[in-house]
Parts: C-alpha cells; structure tokens; sequence
C-alpha cells in the first residue's frame, strides 16, 4: 500500500484483529453524485482527507472525462475495495497525474513518485509535442476551471520546457523542434535554459497536515452516522450501514435487500431482539470497525460463535474457534448453537472437527438416549460418513 494508508491503518491493535483488513463492500448509497463513482465518503475523509476533498466537489468531477472519472475510482478502490497496488495504462498515466497532483498531505505518495518517474523517463522528440499539448491543456483546466494550482503538472511543464532546451542543443533536436508552434510559444522560457546539459530531476515531496486516521475513529462518530443501535434505554452505537454491511450479512440485508424490517425504524434506528446479547452484539459490532477487544470467557464464547455465525463472519468464527476448547461438558450446548448453521459453508472446517470430536468421545458422550435422540439427523448423517475414516 500507499505510505500513510499502509497496512497499520488498515489493520486493529490487538492480537484479535492483527491479521485482517477492512474490505469495504460498494453500495448504491455511497455513489457520488450519480456519476459512475462509488466511494464511502466518511472513511475517505478519514484515512486521505485530502482526496476526500476532490470526491465532494460535484462541479470537479463533473468537469472531468469520464476517463478521468474512471480513474478516479480506482483510486477509491485502492483505499476501500481492492487493496491491491493500482495499476494504470501508459494512457492513463498523466490523467493520473493530473488527478493526484491536486492535493497534498502525503496521500498516495509513492504513486505519485513512480507515475511521475514513469513519464518523464518515455520522453521523446517524437512525442514531446503530444505529452506537453496535453499538459498546458491540463494546466488550463485546473487554473480556469478548478482554480487550483497542480504543481506536479506544473513541474512536468517545467520538465518540458528543460528537456526541449537540451535537446535543441543538439542537431537532430533543433531540426525537429526549431520550428514547432508549442516551441515558439515557450520560446522566452527556453532560451535560458539551453546552458543546461540534462532536465532538473522532479522531487515530490509533501508534508503531512492532516494526520490520516484509521476506520476505528469511526466508531461512535454522531456527524457521519446514519444508522442508530439501540443498546438499552436510552443509549445508542451511532454507526454506519455501509461499515456494518460490508462484513456483516445479516446488516447487508436489513440495509441492502429492500425488505421491510420491523427492527429498522424509519428514523434509522435499529432495535436488536430481545433475546439478543446486547453485550456480544456490541462486539460483532466493534468488530466492524476493527476495534480491540479484551478476551472473552470461555462461557461467552459459545454465545459470540452463535452471533458470528448468524451474522457469517469467518473471521469471528474462525476467533471463537481457535479460543475454546471443546470438551465433554460443552458439547451438547456447543452443538444446539451450531445446530441451524450445519449448512453453511464458512462453517464447514469447524464442524468437521466437531464431528470428530463426537467419533474419538463417542463413548462418553452417547450414553444418555434422550440426549441422542435430539441430536439433528443431518448431524447423525454427518457422524456415519465420517466414521468410515476411523
């Protein structure tokens, strides 16, 4: 990634969220402007405030090639959906330029660095005119239209008018350049320059103003907010339907599926059951926004395994089930949880293990035929299968 948005910012500080990234989901309510652009504004704003900037100014984007638009949400993807290292055309290479060099603050520097290096190094005189036309033209619309300075295109103009300077030194460059429309124009900024022997190498260097922050400092934010958990009287989690929804499938579809929720009143707040561990939800719920946890006990384990498989979250499946030990005490009750999710995929591992559990303590644990006789017959199905391996 990208320094200031790197991997500790995308990533919880405790051993319980060391390993996992955020990987934002794209929902229709986070479309910009009904242009083809989808971007969750608040964590933008959070994690390159900056760009954030140009994603909220409608008359920018609206002024942009729907190239540009395109590259602009690229960009977005890097941050939020596709952590992955973007990769541009040699095309699209100075439109990107043209986007990133509008803001500062450090965001995307090292994309700015190899893109700028990228095309200063595919000079030619063959191509000069082309790539420093297109610069001017991009400089007049971020100076008329945008009232922006941009200064990497201003130090790739710059670069221009170095570069058509050595090259006009030698034979070939004065006979293909001399008499060029663009070379005229430029011809009071040229004349000085022609004592250097090569162009002044572009350093982009910013400084960080704005100190990026991680999708935890959304938790709680009331500004942002657009949907309320009701938590007891008269306290709330002010939390965002995108942030939940992306790893929760439970949320996506209270929020996503247009269904009608009971639970989901018309003023954004959401009433959990009331059978429901307000306490383990809350935990799903920082879990969303990758907030540390202290250690759960082993009695709440077996209710935190039951919410994440509701919600099917591997992550917190995957948690609850490296953290508790199954035994002859629990089994039962770890089995009537984990009864209604035997068809999920995600559960598949963990139940495989349950299974063998049940073959390896057979013995002590099927002595009881009421306790039997209650057990799920997909479950005996399971057990008779997989006994044919022992």
């Amino acid at each position: 990634m990208y320094p200031h948005i790197g991997n500790k910012l995308l990533t919880g500080n405790s051993s319980l969220y060391s390993k996992i990234e955020y990987n934002l989901k794209k929902h229709s309510r986070d479309q910009l402007f009904g242009f083809q652009i989808y971007g969750f504004i608040p964590l933008i704003e959070k994690i390159s405030p900056k760009f954030s900037n140009i994603l909220k100014n409608e008359k920018m984007l609206c002024l942009m090639s729907s190239s540009q638009q395109e590259i602009i949400q690229k960009l977005i993807d890097s941050l939020l959906y596709d952590k992955n290292k973007v990769k541009f055309s040699k095309e699209e290479v100075l439109d990107v330029l043209f986007i990133l060099g509008l803001f500062k603050n450090g965001e995307f520097i090292d994309l700015k660095r190899s893109l700028t290096s990228e095309f200063v190094n595919s000079f030619t005189l063959e191509n000069l005119t082309f790539k420093w036309e297109t610069i001017e033209n991009l400089l007049k619309t971020c100076n008329e239209e945008f009232g922006i300075q941009n200064y990497i295109l201003d130090q790739l103009n710059n670069h221009c008018i170095e570069y058509a300077a050595v090259q006009m030194q030698t034979k070939e460059g004065n006979t293909l350049l001399s008499t060029l429309p663009i070379i005229m124009r430029n011809a009071t900024a040229i004349f000085p320059k022609m004592i250097i022997a090569q162009p002044t190498a572009i350093n982009i260097e910013e400084t960080i103003e704005n100190e990026p922050q991680t999708i935890e400092s959304l938790y709680g934010d009331m500004k942002t907010s657009d949907v309320k958990i009701k938590m007891g009287q008269n306290k709330y989690l002010y939390c965002h339907k995108t942030v939940l929804s992306s790893s929760s499938t439970l949320f996506n579809a209270l929020f996503d599926s247009g269904s009608c929720f009971s639970d989901l009143s018309d003023d954004g707040i959401f009433t959990p059951d009331e059978s429901e561990d307000l306490e383990l939800l809350e935990i799903v719920i920082k879990y969303c926004y990758r907030i540390s946890i202290d250690k759960i006990d082993a009695v709440k384990i077996i209710g935190l395994l039951d919410m994440a498989m509701k919600h099917e979250i591997q992550y917190l499946i995957n948690y609850c089930k490296n953290n508790f030990t199954l035994s002859i005490d629990n089994y039962f009750a770890m089995l009537e949880v984990c009864e209604n999710y035997f068809d999920l995929q995600l559960f598949e591992q963990f139940l495989r293990e349950i299974l063998k559990f049940s073959i390896v303590n057979r013995k002590q644990l099927f002595i009881d035929q009421n306790r039997i006789s209650k057990l799920p017959e997909k479950f005996w199905q399971e057990i008779l299968k997989l006994s044919q391996d022992f």
